[in-house]
């Protein structure tokens, strides 16, 4: 990672945009950032790590902690980074939660939520694409593009204060961790787990077999192989057996079924004949109804033959009455119509005398409308004069609110100006204020803090004390598993010599010594344990090994979790001094309290502005009312003018309109009933002249319409007589002596048709059953005696039922068969499985326990580092050495100093002067800078030149240098300035005065009173 540009707005004591963009640097590749304590120095490191992580190189303050107190309440805080990995550029943009002032309005502050972005940069550093948005998936992005998470960049990149030697310090487990994610090591830790994984699989493998063939031979209820292979054997012997016979009986049933079959067909044939003699007789019963009724249905039949004549002549009868019927109507219709012809023609007569009077009326109504036009424009005049008047009246109460207005704003201007001077002594303490509130939130923000890492502390010694007890047991557990497979390996080897010593024979040599002669041979010192209990025990051992090695990890990782919190803890409590025994809700009392005040104060900044505006708009306010109140006077002049001539003319029209019809109301009525009378002659003359021409017409109507009907009746007459002479006429020529014999001849067609259905059927019936007679006679005719079907049916029940029989038992016998074949294969299959698994087993705990370093203390992955760690060193002894004089080189420890922790990565140093090495933490203070400072020196090459996608192409050092003599000064700065020959950035963070004439690259910081700044000086 190489940096490119930085810009921070309103960050730690940078009150307004700093911008730092690193290409001033030119071919300087070793700069100092060089300033007063506190000015912000590392501020500038915070801000790159906040804008990379979201969290400060110290990682104490949160970016929200950041805020500087130097800004403005509408300043928001941000930090804009460029940066450059290999060819690529990225700009990372980000700000924290934070408070700010509304931008428009008054009212309190705000919230508004963090936020952050990451974009891809083309040469010119324009934003090309979007890689990442939101806090986490940012930070994610960037640990991916830099290959660090947060807190080892802290120890290979940017090395803050109180960190610096972390790396040097750090035992092995945690200088693993980071050496892992530098040079990408997981696939050895990988292939360790998987060796794990594998054994643990294999030994899982092995159990379930053997556990499988032991349940196998219970459910077999065999106590070996041998015993299942001879009750194979027997029972296929009895199976051979059982199915001869079983083909002997099923030969004999089949006969005894042939017979009954014969039996019952004979039975059959009998049976049938007695049944078609008895539907013969029963048939020949019906024939005397049936014969009654064919004769019926040929006088039905007859009788149809006249039906059509007999209808026709029926419905002349009906149109003729019809006709008559028709005719008396129109006859009674015709008297009526004369009628009220009469009566219409009475009624035109009297009304027509009327119509002088409707002339006399009409008359009256055009004189009322023309006084109702006179009377409308003596209505408008009053309503003018009226109006006039009420704008006269209108005018004189603006005239006298307008004085009114213009006293009141003349008061409120008074109010306002006391109010403005009131609201700018108040905004005034605004800054005071709100730095005040900062303070406190940072107070109340640590406060939280130490209590949720109290609580969490608690629970982490509690969790520490469950994992060593687990430990211990578990342990305890182990050692009894060790000792009793050490007995059982005892035994089983004192058994194969006491084998082996049996088959000794004088003069012959001894399989393990040779010697021929056998003066003590060795002998059972008790039972020879099985092989497979010897491995199960083995097998329970190592599973218990591993539960302690993962039991001592947990304990580890409790252990260190608390150490953690407890250092967390100790660092708040420092920050926060005395208000580190405050309770929690006097600190946010006192908070929201400060909070308020500020607000207070900014709400009067802001109302002060406000106010100044409503002073000057109610000057204009009354400037205008002045103004206003001069045109009100000329129109209250005007109005009252006006009023006076409206008057007049209302007057004169009003002697225009009778006194009895100025009232509009009076006039409206009096020509509504005239109207009324009018429309109601007119209606009148109207109706009777409509009634008297429609009853004329009517009458004309009905008296065409009866001659009509007279002669319709005249003609249904005639043709009814001719139908009904027909109709006689048929009847006598279908065999009938008169209408009444025809008429009890008629039947319904669906009688007729079911008679004759029924006929047909007997005669379809009565064939069958002749025919049905004759077969079956002819069939007993051939049958013999009597056959004996129950006693057939007894011999083939009980040769069927033999068969079963047998066949029942030779099926249970080739169902066991069949089971005790599959239990066998599986017994084959599962005991070549479980050798298999024996011996991956054996292959793969050995494996395991190499690269899991079981009896070293160093794993394969570990190892690996060791490795790298030895080149590290020997990178870092290049430089030490020269800052040391040649007194103190870095070395790796093989042994373990903790049996419960894995070894191979912990450092010592070597003193020239003693020829002793020593641990790293009895270095001085100085001596431990210049140790670590190497080691970083050395890490960043090696990584460099061995871990591809990682570039370290930067280093800042935070401090550090005071603690050093003048001698060490001048190597440390000379093994720095050596790196620019890689082409690699450093950048080191002191206040010491003499830095400033060695280093000719400096970034300035300047502390003033309204927050600090920093500039390049160079040369």
């Amino acid at each position: 990672m190489k940096p490119l540009y930085l810009e921070i707005r309103a960050f730690g004591p940078y009150a307004g945009v700093q911008a730092v963009d690193f290409s001033q640097l030119r071919d300087y590749r070793f700069f100092l950032i060089h300033g007063p304590t506190g000015s912000g120095k590392t501020s500038l490191l915070d801000a790159i790590c906040y804008a990379l992580y979201g969290d400060t190189s110290g990682k104490v303050r949160s970016g929200e902690n950041m805020r500087s107190d130097y800004a403005a309440a509408s300043e928001g805080t941000a930090v804009v980074f460029d940066f450059a990995v290999g060819e690529n550029r990225y700009r990372v943009r980000r700000s924290p939660r934070q408070w700010l002032a509304r931008k428009r309005g008054a009212g309190s502050l705000v919230e508004v939520g963090e936020s952050a972005s990451l974009y891809r940069l083309d040469e010119t550093r324009r934003e090309t694409a979007v890689l990442a948005e939101k806090s986490q998936r940012v930070t994610a992005e960037v640990q991916r593009l830099l290959g660090f998470r947060s807190d080892q960049f802290r120890q290979v990149v940017l090395l803050p204060q109180g960190d610096f030697r972390r790396l040097l310090l750090a035992d092995s487990s945690e200088r693993q961790e980071i050496m892992q994610t530098l040079f990408r090591t997981e696939y050895y830790g990988t292939v360790e787990q998987r060796l794990k994984e594998t054994l643990k699989e294999w030994t899982e493998r092995y159990t379930e077999l053997d556990a499988k063939l032991q349940e196998l031979q219970t459910l077999a209820g065999v106590s070996d192989w041998a015993e299942l292979q001879r009750q194979i054997a027997a029972d296929e012997v009895n199976l051979a057996q059982l199915r001869n016979q079983t083909d002997a009986s099923a030969n004999a049933a089949a006969q005894a079924r042939q017979v009954l079959t014969a039996a019952q067909l004979a039975r059959q044939v009998l049976d049938e004949r007695e049944q078609a003699r008895a539907a013969f007789a029963m048939i020949q019963r019906e024939r005397p109804a049936v014969d009654d009724r064919r004769a019926e249905l040929l006088r039905a039949q007859r009788a149809e033959e006249a039906a059509g004549a007999v209808t026709l002549a029926r419905e002349r009868w009906q149109d003729r009455e019809t006709a008559a019927g028709l005719w008396q109507t129109s006859t009674v219709e015709r008297a009526k119509a004369a009628g009220l012809w009469e009566m219409a023609a009475g009624d035109w007569e009297m009304i027509r005398r009327r119509e002088p009077e409707l002339e006399r009326l009409t008359q009256e109504k055009k004189r009322l409308a023309d006084i109702g036009v006179r009377n409308q424009a003596l209505s408008q005049a009053l309503a003018a004069a009226r109006n006039h008047r009420d704008n006269a009246l209108a005018a004189i109460a603006d005239l006298r609110q307008a004085d009114e207005s213009l006293a009141a704003l003349q008061q409120k201007l008074a109010e306002l100006q006391e109010r403005e001077e009131q609201a700018i002594r108040l905004g005034a303490e605004a800054g005071g204020r709100e730095a005040a509130g900062r303070q406190w939130r940072t107070v109340l923000e640590n406060r939280e803090k130490l209590e949720r890492v109290q609580g969490e502390l608690a629970g982490a010694a509690t969790a520490l004390q469950a994992t060593a007890n687990d430990t211990a047991a578990i342990r305890a557990s182990w050692e009894k598993a060790k000792a009793d497979l050490e007995n059982l390996q005892n035994e089983w080897e004192q058994g194969q010599a006491a084998l082996l010593a049996g088959g000794l024979a004088d003069g012959q040599p001894c399989p393990v010594c040779g010697s021929l002669h056998h003066p003590a041979p060795a002998g059972s010192g008790g039972r020879l344990p099985d092989p497979a209990e010897l491995r199960r025990a083995k097998m329970f051992a190592e599973q218990l090994a591993q539960e302690v090695e993962q039991a001592v990890q947990r304990e580890y990782a409790a252990q260190s979790a608390r150490d953690s919190l407890e250092q967390h803890r100790l660092l708040l409590l420092t920050e926060l001094g005395e208000y580190g025994k405050w309770p929690l809700q006097r600190c946010r009392q006192v908070l929201t309290e400060a909070r308020q005040s500020w607000q207070l104060a900014v709400q009067a900044q802001t109302a002060a502005t406000g106010l100044k505006q409503q002073r000057e708009q109610s000057r204009q306010q009354m400037e205008q009312l002045r103004s206003d109140r001069d045109l009100k006077e000329q129109n209250r002049t005007a109005a009252e003018s006006q009023a006076q001539a409206t008057a007049a003319v209302a007057r004169e029209r009003q002697a225009e309109v009778p006194e009895e019809y100025r009232d509009g109301n009076n006039l409206e009525q009096a020509l509504q009933e005239v109207q009324a009378r009018v429309a109601e002659l007119s209606r009148l003359l109207s109706d009777a002249q409509r009634q008297a021409a429609a009853a004329s017409e009517s009458l004309a109507k009905a008296t065409g319409q009866e001659e009509e009907r007279r002669l319709a009746l005249e003609r249904a007459q005639e043709t009814w007589a001719a139908a009904d002479a027909a109709k006689q006429q048929r009847i006598l020529s279908v065999g009938f002596d008169s209408e009444e014999d025809y008429q009890a001849a008629v039947r319904p067609a669906a009688t007729r048709s079911a008679w004759d259905q029924a006929v047909q059927d007997f005669d379809r019936r009565l064939s069958a059953a002749v025919e049905r007679l004759d077969r079956a006679e002819s069939a007993a005719g051939r049958i013999g005696e009597d056959p004996d079907v129950a006693g057939r049916e007894a011999d083939y029940a009980a040769a069927a039922q033999r068969e079963q029989e047998l066949r029942i038992a030779a099926a249970r016998i080739q169902d066991r068969l069949q089971l005790q074949r599959s239990q066998a294969e599986r017994f084959a299959q599962l005991q070549a499985g479980r050798q298999e698994a024996e011996a991956r087993h054996s292959l793969y705990s050995g494996l395991w326990e190499i690269a899991a370093g079981r009896f070293t203390g160093v794993s394969f992955e570990r190892y690996v580092l060791g490795f790298l760690l030895d080149e590290v060193n020997l990178h870092a002894n290049l430089r030490l050495k020269g800052m040391t004089r040649g007194r103190y080189q870095l070395r790796r420890k093989e042994e373990r100093d903790d049996k419960r922790r894995g070894a191979g990565l912990d450092l010592e140093i070597l003193d020239g002067y003693t020829g002793e090495a020593r641990p790293v933490q009895t270095l001085s203070g100085g001596e431990t800078f210049l140790a670590s400072l190497s080691l970083a020196l050395g890490l960043a090459d090696v990584v460099q030149s061995r871990a591809g996608g990682i570039y370290l192409e930067t280093l800042f050092v935070d401090e550090g240098f005071g603690t050093l003599d003048t001698e060490a000064l001048d190597l440390a700065i000379k093994a720095l300035i050596d790196l620019q020959q890689g082409g690699r950035l450093v950048g080191i963070i002191s206040h010491v005065p003499e830095l400033t004439e060695r280093i000719n690259a400096r970034l300035e910081v300047i502390p003033t009173e309204r927050g600090s700044r920093a500039e390049f000086h160079i040369g």
